[in-house]
């Protein structure tokens, strides 16, 4: 079966979607999506593929996005690209198009259909999550990505319309604007990458320096962005080589890595970080971390060691070394923890815990009066069932944070003892020997 379609001069023969169109290298001509439909139209001489959705498209439809006027499937102008007006995002080759309004939508949003009669918490316009109302829809196709956290999207779809959201049902519920101890000097607003600069520029996270695509909490004042990751994160430990407590971040693969001030490297990236002085802390590199360490995959305790552990001795620096716990490489200058019964080498974030984290502290982590972070701007009357949960959610917070700094005691006091029991152990064998 053939077909002469607007968006290519050559006919298109329908085919099986079989591996070869279906690898990732293959994007559907018009959408840009991967192909994941059964049968698809190809061209075999330029190489060009539409899904069979796509290419059956009608060419003007009505939607209610646009009730207006009805809107005309038109293809891209050479050198000029679309943004559409239901989900902010440019796309490639085609757009449903209203002259009289100027108004644009993709080939993915024209799929969603809004849902008649919705009962759903999310159609609402409270200020303290979202000022807009959301509009729940479906779609019989795969959608492309959420405008909050950048996953495909399976269930039902909710819009926003003026600010261009295209969102999973829990990136609905994020507050809209919020403080952080971050960034304690101003609100940070809910902002969707590509609106926080100017275009052209690079967005990343202050916090941790990786690009974002999604959602961001921003502050137009001081140009601060915190994605989505590091909105959780907060301080944790105190160290004495540094004024304020620091945070943890981990698997930091996308950001720049942090040169340490300890050891100078730039390489890792599971470290400590203080994002207002930009103060940066290696895990490896802090001084309480335990001698000894137990783990899953082997069956001897493992000792923190700082030399150099190689494979053999012909081996230099530029050879290749691995953690035997995660597999991946490990630079050999940093310590480790190692078996030498077996030969066996760990990373020290591969042995160390988030539970372990809050005890290698050197002081009291102090920040109970800055850990409400997340503190919605209200600018409304509570009423009294508000201010009762407000107030037990206060005396919760308290309690936490005693409870939070007796754990780091009683870390304290076990490492110190474990510290005790090893060296007595090295005198006893000392005298034996």
């Amino acid at each position: 079966m053939e077909m002469q379609h607007f968006i290519h001069e050559c006919p298109l023969t329908l085919t099986p979607s079989d591996k070869y169109y279906s690898d990732d290298d293959y994007r559907c001509e018009l959408c840009r999506g991967r192909i994941f439909e059964a049968s698809v139209y190809v061209c075999f001489k330029c190489d060009i593929v539409l899904h069979k959705s796509c290419a059956e498209l009608p060419r003007e439809i009505n939607h209610l996005f646009h009730p207006q006027h009805p809107l005309t499937l038109i293809a891209r102008p050479p050198g000029k690209h679309f943004k559409c007006d239901v989900c902010g995002c440019p796309f490639w080759n085609a757009k449903y198009h209203c002259s009289q309004c100027d108004f644009e939508l993709d080939p993915a949003c024209a799929s969603l259909m809004p849902i008649a009669n919705h009962d759903d918490n999310n159609s609402h316009t409270s200020p303290h999550v979202h000022p807009h109302p959301f509009i729940p829809c479906f779609t019989e196709k795969k959608f492309a990505y959420c405008s909050g956290c950048s996953k495909f999207i399976e269930d039902t779809i909710y819009v926003c319309l003026q600010c261009k959201f295209v969102l999973h049902e829990a990136c609905t519920k994020f507050p809209y604007k919020i403080r952080h101890i971050f960034h304690p000097q101003h609100p940070l607003v809910l902002t969707k990458a590509g609106t926080a600069y100017e275009i052209g520029s690079l967005e990343l996270c202050t916090a941790c320096r990786a690009d974002f695509n999604g959602f961001t909490y921003h502050c137009a004042e001081c140009k601060f962005s915190l994605d989505m990751n590091c909105v959780s994160l907060r301080p944790i430990v105190k160290f004495k080589l540094h004024q304020h407590p620091l945070a943890f971040f981990k698997d930091n693969e996308k950001g720049n890595k942090f040169g340490c001030a300890c050891c100078g490297c730039n390489k890792c990236n599971h470290f400590f970080r203080c994002v207002e002085c930009d103060f940066n802390f290696h895990l490896h590199c802090v001084p309480t971390l335990p001698l000894t360490r137990k783990h899953q995959c082997h069956r001897h305790s493992l000792t923190l060691t700082k030399s150099p552990i190689r494979d053999s001795p012909e081996e230099d620096e530029n050879s290749e070394f691995y953690c035997d716990v995660c597999e991946t490489p490990r630079y050999l200058p940093n310590p480790t923890y190692y078996c030498a019964e077996c030969h066996f080498v760990a990373h020290v974030s591969c042995m160390i815990y988030e539970d372990d984290l809050p005890g290698l502290g050197e002081e009291p982590c102090l920040v109970v009066e800055l850990e409400r972070e997340i503190e919605i701007e209200d600018g409304e009357e509570s009423d009294s069932e508000d201010s009762t949960l407000a107030k037990l959610n206060k005396e919760m917070e308290a309690i936490t944070a005693k409870l939070e700094i007796l754990k780091q005691e009683r870390a304290r006091h076990i490492s110190s003892q474990a510290q005790l029991r090893s060296a007595r152990l090295r005198l006893l064998h000392r005298s034996t020997v």
